[in-house]
């Protein structure tokens, strides 16, 4: 999709569907900013076979728990062929 100039931005996002009716998309080539409200944080996915990202603390009220070395998944509850490495690769060609 890059390489082709499909695409405007090397980028995907996805948003989770709010009902059974509505299950939610993914955009190729940008993000649909009428979709979210706030701002986007951008981080690395620390494992190319899941969603997972660093986490380094957690909070429960006013209580926090500092972590070392730790990973959360994000579960879009898209199939393992959906995975960063197989979206990659759809991106570049």
């Amino acid at each position: 999709m890059i390489n082709q100039k499909l695409i405007k931005e090397p980028v995907f996002a996805f948003r989770l569907g709010s009902s059974e009716e509505d299950g939610g998309e993914v955009v190729f080539g940008g993000i649909d900013s009428s979709a979210y409200t706030g701002h986007i944080s951008y981080v690395p996915v620390r494992r190319r076979a899941y969603w997972e990202v660093e986490l380094e603390k957690i909070g429960f009220g006013y209580e926090e728990l500092d972590l070392e070395d730790t990973g959360a998944a994000i579960d879009t509850g898209l199939p393992p062929s959906t995975s960063p490495h197989i979206l990659g690769s759809v991106l570049i060609t």
